[in-house]
């Protein structure tokens, strides 16, 4: 897997459909140094990517896992007017309602810093699983 990354992480290289699969497995002992180490990851790629695109796409995953990770992004003096928020997925619930995973992001991270609207791109879930695959 290599990369250069200075992370401690274990690789294990699959062959699917005739194309090489890298991944990473990462394990700690303390959930805080687990979200140390996500967020550092996430703001060093942003870093590179502004830098190298002018531009960094990242897409949050749902869940009260990640609230702890969002919550310490928030705390970081990173360029946030080059990030562009996407979502893995989302609950078909009203718009705010407590259990959207945008909501917990929303909450966690993107209220408190200073990423735009027009950066943060949600599911249309509230239009129901059919009416917002299609939207």
């Amino acid at each position: 897997c290599g990369g250069g990354s200075s992370y401690p992480a274990r690789c294990v290289v699959t062959r699917r459909s005739g194309v090489n699969v890298n991944m990473r497995g990462h394990g700690y002992p303390v959930i805080s140094q687990l979200v140390g180490a996500a967020w550092a990851g996430i703001s060093d790629h942003a870093v590179r990517a502004v830098a190298a695109r002018g531009v960094f796409r990242v897409v949050l995953a749902g869940g009260t896992t990640p609230r702890e990770v969002y919550a310490a992004l928030a705390g970081r003096d990173l360029d946030w007017r080059h990030w562009h928020v996407y979502f893995s997925d989302e609950r078909c619930l009203p718009v705010g309602h407590r259990d959207r995973n945008d909501l917990m992001a929303r909450s966690a991270l993107l209220d408190r810093v200073a990423i735009t609207e027009s950066q943060v791109f949600a599911i249309p879930a509230a239009l129901g699983p059919h009416e917002g695959a299609r939207a």
